[in-house]
């Protein structure tokens, strides 16, 4: 039980943080391990929803030198559409609750901690996040008909949420007092849940037990009168089975690793590796050195500092002692670039599905938004690509990138189907977000030109399919930047292809002999104040009519004439 405290105290040093606060503040705040590649761990972090009171719980945790140790981010949904708008981005929504309700804190707190996970790139840190909401009603500037409550919720990586329900006698408090007591709620909720109990519940309590204050009144003329009850943090009953769970290494190999809920939103640069078709003990390490992933930015900066946060998906094929395999885990004095690197892993298990193939869908649709790269096989990919093409457009326009254990050459067949099944567009949002990660059979390196002054006379490299004489699927890369992707067919550009210039702008569409002949697109980059023209090219130029989108977002049927426009 939360005893009872008066908290004249705040009344009367409006400004001032209690004592009592910034004693449970300073005991979440750096409180974390720091280790030789300065990253804190064993640090408890949170992210908070609070709205309608409790405003003050902010300014309790930012008034404290080192809170961004432990502090991930606050939101104030004030209003009802942004409140929904926040559940709706974490899968949830406020269907047939009320908005000042346990239901509803108990959604803020779940979506909160699923946002304090996508916010902790380091999942060894998982164990330790949280997320805390409040959402209440309190004095405002006319008399309400219903009672001033708050309600509090905090939720941990285990699945679990508590609540803490309070009722404010009306006319006790104005409106100040009442706010602050819903953020010293808020913060003794994420308190307790922590397990920090440096500071006693009778420290800490905001109800009035003895009728001391009757004639208090509030501004809007409210009169006390009455006791209240003192609030319990309560326990909600587990809710289903987590869909996506996580076993993560805890500290020592020998320590028995823990399973946490997953987020719905992953870290950023975070990698998702399937490995039904390849040795993951011996090439899972190889495959995250790949000098591809690190030259496509699949994982941003964040290497300059860790691994990437990635996650395995547990099938038959994971080793079963796979946490205490020393061939596959880094090891941790391993430097690159004279940064330290750290083990960054865990095993991403789909409840109640056993099939490789339905848990590679299961995955992807769940993580479609994440900008995630996912690391599958060829096999894995082309099943994608023969079953759900749509699926992999959506993870592209997310900024989601596909990489797959093969080469440009290995990969051919697999382009040739999926330029025959998918719309234009499709084909090179997609083609432009695979990274093949095995090393090219062949390669060739000369001043290779495909008859443009901008690649005369350049160093080129041709990677694919016999660079010799390219054929299929190949990649040639220009010095200058200049990148063509596409087929070829008797060492020139032949088929589905993409031109692309080093400041932006060039070509997506057909090619017959090096010249762009059939249904394109014509990307300007600004130029004109023209984002991209879709139409029909004839002897390497646009001829007849298409549709023009310009770069304020209007889009106009646009003609021209053996590359003359002609404007409509």
């Amino acid at each position: 039980l939360i005893h009872c405290l008066l908290f004249s105290h705040m009344h009367r040093f409006p400004n001032a943080t209690p004592e009592v606060v910034r004693k449970m503040v300073k005991s979440i705040i750096l409180s974390g391990t720091q280790t030789k590649s300065s990253l804190v761990t064993s640090q408890p972090r949170f992210a908070s929803c609070i709205t309608g009171g409790g405003g003050s719980f902010f300014s309790y945790i930012l008034s404290n030198a080192g809170a961004s140790t432990a502090f991930l981010e606050g939101l104030i949904p004030y209003d009802k559409r942004s409140a929904l708008d926040f559940l709706s981005r974490h899968g949830e929504s406020a269907d047939e609750i009320g908005f000042c309700s346990k239901e509803m804190a108990a959604k803020m707190a779940q979506c909160s901690h699923s946002r304090a996970l996508q916010l902790s790139p380091l999942l060894v840190d998982w164990p330790n996040v949280y997320g805390v909401s409040c959402t209440a009603t309190i004095v405002s500037h006319y008399k309400r008909r219903g009672d001033y409550r708050a309600h509090i919720a905090v939720s941990n990586s285990f699945n679990e949420t508590s609540t803490l329900c309070f009722t404010f006698k009306k006319g006790f408090r104005r409106r100040h007092e009442e706010e602050a007591a819903c953020a010293n709620l808020a913060l003794y909720g994420l308190f307790e849940m922590i397990g920090h109990h440096d500071v006693s519940p009778s420290e800490f309590a905001v109800c009035e037990e003895e009728p001391k204050l009757q004639d208090r009144t509030n501004e809007v003329g409210e009169v006390g009168e009455g006791l209240e009850t003192p609030p319990k943090l309560v326990p909600l009953p587990p809710p289903s089975t987590p869909l996506f769970s996580v076993l993560i290494q805890q500290g020592s190999r020998t320590d028995r690793p823990l399973e946490v809920k997953a987020p719905a939103k992953l870290p950023n640069n975070t990698v998702v590796v399937f490995p039904q078709h390849f040795d993951l003990s011996s090439s899972f390490n190889e495959l995250l050195d790949s000098e591809n992933l690190h030259r496509e930015g699949a994982f941003g900066k964040s290497w300059t500092k860790y691994q990437p946060s990635t996650l395995i998906v547990k099938n038959e094929f994971v080793p079963a002692d796979i946490f205490n395999d020393q061939t596959f885990l880094a090891p941790d004095d391993e430097n690159i670039e004279g940064v330290t690197k750290v083990e960054n892993w865990g095993l991403l298990s789909v409840a109640g599905e056993t099939d490789a193939t339905q848990m590679l869908f299961s995955v992807l649709t769940f993580y479609k938004d994440s900008g995630a790269t996912f690391l599958m096989s060829l096999s894995d990919f082309d099943e994608v690509v023969t079953t759900n093409i749509d699926l992999l457009t959506t993870i592209t326009a997310h900024g989601g990138k596909f990489a797959v254990d093969c080469n440009n050459r290995e990969l051919a067949p697999t382009m040739s189907k999926l330029s025959s099944s998918s719309s234009l567009e499709k084909f090179f949002e997609i083609a432009h977000a695979l990274i093949p990660l095995a090393p090219e059979t062949t390669s060739k390196s000369s001043s290779f030109t495909d008859g443009s002054p901008s690649t005369d006379r350049i160093m080129s490299v041709i990677k694919g399919d016999n660079p010799e004489t390219p054929g299929g699927f190949s990649v040639c890369k220009w010095k200058n930047g200049i990148t063509y992707t596409g087929f070829w067919k008797n060492y020139k550009f032949h088929g589905l292809g993409s031109k692309m210039y080093s400041k932006g702008g060039g070509y997506l569409g057909s090619w017959d002999s090096f010249n762009r002949i059939g249904s394109g697109i014509s990307l300007y980059q600004g130029k004109f104040g023209y984002d991209r023209w879709a139409g029909d090219f004839v002897d390497d130029k646009p001829h007849g009519k298409g549709v023009m989108l310009e770069v304020n977002g209007i889009t106009r049927d646009f003609s021209f004439v053996h590359g003359e426009p002609q404007e409509t």
